[in-house]
């Protein structure tokens, strides 16, 4: 049986994952806070694009393509927008956030409640554009506690416990791996797309992550980003233009 080309692939599900958790302060090559970098950052210019391909891929199949973005319920730390985490950061005077400002625990609940509001906010641009284009479901999903290197920036005596006990009490990484994305492609034409699952149903995020208007300018924030680089913009734009 001759192997396909890749032309001729057809790509239907989407699924981001990457993450850190209590990253010290620093930043990324961009200069970005890591959590905001690698979270959040990253990931939306991986789905944005990504969603040409999607597109082509649910029309070929005649079935929905899906997005599934890996979040947490500790998004419920964050219950304000502090728009500094979106801002460059390099240790200098006047400077929006320092290390001194940093919280680690509120920048990983910030970026997963940006996996949520940004899943949410591209769901409800694509179901505008839809018309009798090909569907494009966004969820977020809380994959469970998993037994991974995401840990390693734990304290010491919290970190030795999960060293110790995590084997048996987490997930393993290959478990979650399956279960996740599969809990979620069960269920992901019978709830609606924007939607946050916790066990595998619907859940209702926090009302940070749910207000649309903090959706909204989550993504304005994210753009703007983007609009620094002009090599990812010059990308971007045909993309923007077609599904923004």
């Amino acid at each position: 049986q001759p192997q396909p080309q890749p032309q001729q692939w057809r790509v239907r599900l989407l699924v981001n994952n990457a993450g850190v958790m209590l990253h010290p302060f620093a930043a990324s090559a961009e200069g970005l806070e890591m959590h905001m970098a690698v979270n959040h950052v990253g990931h939306v210019l991986l789905t944005w694009l990504m969603l040409p391909l999607l597109e082509q891929g649910a029309a070929a199949a005649g079935q929905p393509a899906c997005i599934l973005s890996m979040a947490s319920v500790a998004h419920r730390a964050a219950v304000t927008l502090q728009e500094e985490y979106f801002r460059p950061v390099g240790g200098a005077a006047g400077d929006p956030l320092t290390a001194q400002t940093y919280s680690p625990h509120y920048a990983y609940a910030l970026s997963k409640s940006c996996n949520i509001m940004s899943s949410a906010a591209l769901a409800r641009r694509l179901q505008t554009r839809r018309g009798d284009r090909p569907q494009i479901v966004c969820l977020a999903i809380h994959p469970g506690i998993v037994h991974t290197a995401l840990y390693v920036h734990l304290p010491g005596l919290l970190r030795q416990v999960q060293q110790m006990l995590g084997g048996l009490l987490m997930h393993s990484a290959a478990q979650a791996a399956r279960e996740a994305p599969l809990a979620a492609l069960r269920v992901f034409r019978s709830v609606p797309s924007g939607a946050f699952l916790h066990r595998g149903q619907e859940a209702q995020p926090s009302p940070l992550a749910s207000d649309e208007r903090a959706q909204d300018r989550v993504m304005q924030l994210t753009l703007r980003i983007f609009e620094q680089e002009a090599e990812i913009m010059s990308t971007l734009q045909p993309i923007l233009r077609e599904f923004f």
